[in-house]
């Protein structure tokens, strides 16, 4: 499990997860289960603000929608209403 926690902080999120189902097939414990959502959360958090920095935000809106099934923070809260205001508006027709 320290392995799991050591790349996720480095960023490295599937390394990260890899390490994190290994643990859990040794050892299936609440606390593993809960590493294993932080690391998922911080992964589609992180992807979220790669696509907002290059302002592709239809999948930044994805990866936040799909973070707040995880943990509905104030982070997420903020950053889908920035990008649900950067989403183009849909017209008549379309």
């Amino acid at each position: 499990m320290a392995k799991g926690d050591e790349l996720r902080k480095q960023g490295k999120y599937g390394e990260a997860t890899l390490e994190y189902r290994r643990a859990r097939a040794i050892l299936d414990t609440p606390e593993i289960k809960q590493r294993q959502d932080d690391n998922e959360y911080d992964s589609l958090l992180a992807s979220s603000k790669r696509d907002i920095e290059a302002e592709n935000w239809k999948a930044a809106q994805g990866w936040l929608m799909t973070a707040q099934r995880i943990r509905n923070t104030a982070e997420v809260q903020r950053l889908l209403a920035q990008v649900n205001e950067n989403l183009p508006k849909a017209t008549p027709g379309d």
